[in-house]
């Protein structure tokens, strides 16, 4: 399988195209034969990534199994990602600061901000 583009009113467009044996007058040739179109994506993930459902079920079969499964993958590893950053951003308490900071001295507890 191939991609091929065409200029049509100035415009580019893809195609992925696939070479088949066809057989006309009594005469085998090898014929290209466009089985999905692309749109203005020069490659299947990105014209799957924004295709509507109808196309998106025909590129997914163009597609390696492991691009689906790993942007399904990435997904979850982002949002893991951003659950952790969050409960990192917790906002410290005067406590919490005296106890992992016992000697310091309590000026220095009245000038810090700790968003209470």
């Amino acid at each position: 399988m191939f991609i091929k583009k065409k200029k049509i009113s100035g415009h580019e467009y893809f195609y992925l195209c696939e070479s088949r044996r066809v057989t006309e007058k009594g005469k085998s040739r090898v014929r290209h034969v466009n089985v999905a179109y692309l749109g203005k994506f020069d490659n299947v993930y990105d014209a799957w990534m924004n295709a509507d459902l109808k196309r998106r079920a025909k590129l997914a079969k163009f597609l390696k199994p492991e691009d689906v499964v790993g942007e399904a993958q990435a997904r979850a590893e982002a949002e893991a990602e951003r659950e952790y950053r969050r409960k990192l951003k917790q906002k410290l308490t005067r406590e919490i600061v005296q106890q992992l900071l016992p000697r310091l001295p309590k000026q220095y507890l009245a000038d810090l901000d700790l968003g209470e």
